[in-house]
């Protein structure tokens, strides 16, 4: 029971970073900005970010859990993988906080790709550690390749 507290903890850790991020994201949903932005065609409906973001946190969680319980195989390693992984959380909260708390798109642009290799960094840093957590990185590494992208043509198609 106790282990399953450990998991249940790395994912409220990442679900709650998520979810402060998420508070910021739905104010500028509410009072119509993110809206009000010029959006390529392939830019998903609102309702899928949700669910999207609360299913790569849990794997962020589940990712960190798997290399903590192994923390005695290699402590040094063990510190340097959550290092990168409390890293990439800060910076995935930073995207949201530049892009819609300060609504600076092209701010966002420049900081996902510092996101972007604290992603590689830390799924590369599990995947010394544990296979399946590395692993569990990817959807979100696809994902945030894909925020990139949207990031890139909405920060160019909208002035700051």
């Amino acid at each position: 029971m106790k282990k399953f507290g450990s998991l249940l903890g790395f994912i409220a850790i990442a679900q709650v970073i998520g979810g402060s991020s998420g508070i910021v994201t739905a104010k500028s949903i509410r009072d119509g900005w993110y809206d009000g932005l010029d959006k390529p065609k392939w830019t998903p409906p609102n309702a899928v970010f949700g669910p999207v973001w609360t299913i790569l946190f849990a794997f962020m969680g589940i990712a960190a859990w798997r290399v903590w319980r192994r923390r005695e195989q290699n402590p040094e390693e063990t510190k340097t993988a959550l290092t990168w992984w409390s890293v990439q959380l800060l910076l995935n909260a930073a995207w949201s906080i530049l892009f819609f708390g300060f609504r600076k798109p092209k701010w966002a642009w420049l900081e996902i790709f510092a996101l972007w290799g604290s992603i590689v960094f830390t799924m590369r840093s599990l995947w010394k550690r544990d296979q399946v957590a590395g692993t569990l990185f990817l959807p979100y590494l696809a994902w945030t390749s894909f925020a990139a992208a949207l990031t890139t043509s909405i920060a160019w198609r909208n002035d700051d």
